[in-house]
């Protein structure tokens, strides 16, 4: 059954403060209703007879992007109270007739989140996900015996070791009000150490490593626990030596030995198996049941 409330004059109110939007919403509602109307407005997943259900926060009126993420409960008015004859702690010692509800919306993070990249997850309704990055290099080594000095192809002496930068990026990806009974432990289990088996955020396959998850608990007015999951990736791409274009990932080494004009060579063990096995990323932004 719908909650009865009466907006209060003076409200809305918006505040734009550098560049971002703020808003806030004032209602009279009845004391008894302010947990379910706190809910109401938050929104969230909740647990019911096992299944879980989604319902959306409110959003602001003409902004569809600023949702209402911090409540505020208090006696209206503040000086008429009724006072119940409990004295209980745990009892209402004060039990106001009339609340006045503070609802404040903003537009979070993600829903401003302007980057798109291909080959992107699709989280389920209700979580969301934002993108960081930061591009860098690493050193790796190259044998000595496979270099020659340009001027006179003399070689190089076989103890010589040289360093070559390569391309890296640290990708951060952080996925919130996950249901902590879905969330996809088994997958973050599995993925560590393995290399995505097909394009992933408009990085080739084999170009991207699964580094780890960082969980931090989020309760929720509702009652169920929530997880904000921080996962982290490294992309490592080797531009090939025989195709510009090209580039490669975490199973290719440098051989002095070209094949086919190419250096950068993916390597596996004697039974075939690479040294970074391929994991579908996408299952770890996918519910578990």
């Amino acid at each position: 059954m719908p909650i009865a409330f009466e907006e209060l004059v003076g409200s809305p109110r918006i505040r734009i403060a550098d560049g971002r939007f703020f808003a806030t919403r004032e209602f009279k509602i009845a004391w008894s209703d302010t947990i379910d109307f706190a809910v109401e407005l938050l929104g969230g997943y909740r647990n019911i007879d096992g299944t879980f259900v989604f319902s959306e926060p409110a959003i602001f009126p003409g902004v569809p992007q600023a949702i209402c993420r911090d409540v505020d409960l208090d006696p209206f008015p503040p000086d008429k109270i009724v006072t119940s004859a409990s004295s209980s702690l745990v009892g209402n010692t004060n039990l106001p007739e009339f609340a006045l509800v503070t609802a404040r919306y903003t537009i979070p993070l993600h829903n401003n989140h302007r980057q798109k990249r291909k080959h992107q997850p699709e989280v389920p309704p209700g979580t969301f996900l934002t993108s960081q990055s930061e591009v860098g290099s690493e050193q790796a080594t190259l044998p000595g015996c496979a270099m020659q000095w340009k001027e006179d192809e003399s070689p190089f002496d076989g103890d010589m070791v040289l360093g070559k930068l390569l391309p890296t990026e640290e990708l951060t990806e952080i996925w919130e009000k996950v249901p902590i009974e879905l969330a996809p432990w088994d997958a973050i289990r599995d993925a560590r150490g393995k290399v995505n088996d097909a394009p992933f955020l408009n990085h080739a396959a084999g170009t991207v490593l699964f580094l780890g998850a960082e969980t931090t608990l989020e309760n929720q007015l509702a009652g169920d626990v929530l997880v904000k999951l921080t996962y982290r990736f490294k992309v490592r791409e080797v531009p090939s030596t025989s195709s510009p274009d090209l580039l490669f990932g975490w199973n290719h080494f440098y051989r002095g030995a070209a094949h086919a004009g190419e250096h950068w060579l993916e390597i596996a063990d004697l039974d075939h198996n690479a040294p970074y096995p391929a994991f579908d990323f996408m299952k770890l932004f996918t519910f578990e049941p």
